[in-house]
């Protein structure tokens, strides 16, 4: 009964789909919305690209996102910051003594916002084996810098994952929760742990996820119709690592035969056990190629747990659980109508019951795959939100937060990758919600310029992406997701007008 209630208000949320705005265009609040729930979208760009985003949000509502380098260099990441939500952007990118060239490359930027204590975190991992780590304690202003921020080098590290958690099973020394790194070591996912907020690190351990999918022996069989028979045989890859209120963390994944399944440690990452998410809808699966592997999670300020991903038809799905990721609900497609093909969900939690996934989306036909796309298939960025989903009154909304004319893309994109000159998406892009209870989802944007307008299409291509990006999207009115129910403020120029008086 449950599903099909959900089901049925996520049809009806197509009826209170809200408008778009974006900086390139006026805002306005002539039109009074009908429902103060409704959501507008919004959507406002860095000066500098980027690849594979990353966000965090200070209690204070300062904004950070990896960026490109700005004109630093090659194979440079910054720190970017905004302090009056998105409008303006300054490079806040950590240095040792002024120099332009710290850290030195990054194959992979992190960067991540412990909540409980509002430290900023920079991680730029360095030739797949360590991390420069940087850390401010003032939003950027200054900070303490560690050329080796890692655990001793035990082998290949790729696709970092860094989070915080409360202590349950240790002591911490000089900070208040356990710092969590997380990695693909390509033959399994392995995780270490911090007790003074990354100054030192314990030692890779790798008991979170090896090279075989443990349900291979499950109890009853796991279903295997249609599902390559070396369906566990997995790689390393893993999704971003979350924590619970209570201190339990969570590493989700979804490549071991496609199945969405999820880590759980309630020691500090010294033990974990496994719980699967769905064995009905599995995550999408290229025609010879490797399951997607980004299964979102998140975790609300009740200890519920949500998760989202790409389904095999290309589509977002989402399940939940009301008892810490031990059992999950059935789950569902909570795509936009009109929305036939998607990438990269992710999720937010808030309060009880309320979520924010971002992904990206098109309404090509769902019958072509992701190469097969044409110059007149755009790519829009999208957020959908939940409200009171741990109760009968379960809500979804939908809006698309990029202009109707300003795609983030045109033709190719998807696939797990959409790039142009200078960046574009990669794995994953994130999501946070902020004090007030907005969320900010961190996108790159490869069509503007000549692409925007349709002007220059490579001759024998089908995409006309040009160069990137990279941009919030937000509600620019819409529900809270933290504390009352209510309606947010209406973000207005750049301003805000307080609608709850």
């Amino acid at each position: 009964m449950r599903v099909v209630l959900l089901v049925l208000m996520l049809a009806l949320s197509t009826v209170l789909a809200g408008c778009v705005s974006d900086d390139r265009v006026t805002d306005d609040t002539d039109e009074a919305l009908l429902d103060p729930l409704v959501p507008e979208g919004l959507a406002r760009h860095l000066p500098v690209p980027s690849f594979e985003p990353t966000i965090g949000i200070t209690s204070s509502g300062a904004m950070f996102m990896t960026a490109g380098a700005g004109g630093r260099g090659p194979d440079m990441e910054s720190v970017y910051r905004s302090t009056d939500q998105g409008r303006t952007w300054e490079d806040v990118t950590p240095n040792i003594a002024g120099a332009t060239n710290f850290p030195p490359n990054s194959n992979d930027p992190f960067l991540f916002v412990d909540r409980d204590t509002d430290r900023l975190y920079d991680f730029e991992m360095q030739g797949l084996s360590c991390n420069t780590l940087s850390y401010s304690d003032d939003e950027g202003k200054t900070w303490t810098i560690m050329p080796l921020g890692c655990t001793p080098t035990q082998g290949l590290q790729d696709h970092q994952s860094i989070f915080a958690s409360k202590p349950r099973a240790h002591d911490t020394i000089g900070y208040d929760n356990v710092l969590h790194y997380c990695v693909n070591r390509v033959a399994d996912s392995a995780c270490a742990f911090s007790l003074d907020g990354g100054l030192t690190w314990g030692p890779m351990r790798p008991l979170v996820y090896d090279g075989v999918h443990d349900d291979r022996l499950a109890s009853p069989p796991l279903p295997t119709e249609g599902v390559d028979p070396l369906w566990f045989v997995c790689s390393g890859l893993a999704a971003h690592g979350q924590s619970a209120p209570d201190g339990t963390i969570y590493l989700p994944r979804g490549d071991c035969g496609g199945i969405p399944t999820v880590a759980i440690s309630k020691d500090d990452g010294l033990t974990w056990t496994h719980s699967i998410i769905s064995t009905e809808v599995r995550t999408f699966n290229a025609d010879g190629g490797v399951p997607y592997h980004e299964v979102s999670m998140a975790i609300d300020e009740a200890g519920n747990a949500y998760a989202t991903w790409k389904g095999e038809d290309r589509r977002v799905k989402f399940a939940q659980s009301l008892d810490g990721g031990e059992s999950w609900e059935d789950a569902i497609d909570i795509t936009p109508e009109g929305v036939n093909i998607t990438d990269f969900p992710t999720i937010a939690a808030g309060s009880e019951g309320r979520v924010a996934v971002a992904f990206i989306g098109t309404d090509a036909h769902n019958n072509k795959t992701y190469g097969e796309m044409e110059i007149d298939d755009d790519w829009h960025a999208w957020l959908v939100v939940g409200t009171e989903l741990h109760t009968a009154n379960a809500t979804w909304y939908d809006v698309q937060t990029t202009p109707a004319d300003d795609p983030i893309a045109r033709g190719i994109c998807g696939g797990t990758r959409c790039q142009a000159s200078g960046g574009g998406l990669g794995d994953f892009i994130d999501i946070e919600i902020d004090a007030e209870g907005r969320p900010w989802a961190a996108f790159v944007d490869v069509c503007h310029d000549d692409c925007r307008a349709a002007q220059w299409i490579p001759e024998g291509s089908n995409t006309v992406n040009d160069k990137a990006l990279a941009f919030v999207g937000t509600l620019r009115a819409g529900p809270a997701l933290r504390g009352e129910l209510v309606a947010l403020p209406v973000i207005v120029d750049g301003a805000i007008e307080d609608t709850t008086a």
